[in-house]
């Protein structure tokens, strides 16, 4: 089958904008009672990916140019994909966080790769494996390391390879870069370096 073209997938994304807008108006059920906790709480869940992926899908109708970049705080950005992925984690996932740490990017693109990484370690790690998000950063740049407790980084599958590949192209257009390692303890270590604002 050959490669989706860049066009296809802005008719693509086009096309997703009306379905994923009713998903996220179904969810809101602005002005209904709801006695399940649990219904309710299943229920932001999918309000919050529906949002998620019309950002994205509007990023990518916007196109690079018209994507914007703004100062941002990266562990928002930690937090938000932390939020998107838990869902559907079966392991636990904590996120470490000292202080604001300003970076200068996009946002959805920024999450998008944070949300790749995580992703990653999620299926790593496994059921009732841990991964963790530590966000910190310097005078030239901020950092969001995720560290899970799985195997490592051998034997990655195509999927988490086209992964990383997009994340290290996003984080390129920011002018930062992806470090990946194997942990001595075991499991794997990914940090995604953002430059700060200066």
């Amino acid at each position: 089958m050959p490669a989706p073209t860049s066009a296809t997938v802005r008719a693509l994304c086009h096309d997703l904008r009306h379905p994923l807008s009713v998903i996220e108006r179904l969810a809101e059920l602005d002005g209904v009672e709801c006695a399940d906790d649990e219904a309710r709480k299943r229920l932001d869940e999918i309000g919050r990916e529906a949002a998620w992926l019309s950002e994205l899908v509007d990023s990518v109708l916007g196109g690079r140019a018209a994507r914007e970049v703004d100062l941002l705080d990266l562990a928002e950005v930690a937090r938000s994909a932390r939020e998107l992925a838990a869902a559907g984690a079966t392991c636990r996932i904590t996120v470490d966080t000292v202080q604001r740490v300003p970076v200068r990017g996009c946002r959805p693109d920024l999450v998008r790769a944070a949300l790749c990484l995580l992703d990653n370690a999620i299926r790593a790690a496994g059921r009732d494996g841990h991964v963790q998000m530590q966000v910190d950063g310097d005078a030239t740049s901020g950092w969001l390391a995720i560290t899970d407790d799985g195997p490592g980084l051998g034997g990655l599958s195509a999927q988490h390879s086209l992964g990383l590949a997009i994340v290290r192209a996003i984080l390129a257009d920011h002018g930062g870069r992806l470090e990946l390692r194997n942990l001595p303890s075991g499991g794997a270590l990914a940090v995604m370096h953002v430059p700060t604002p200066g």
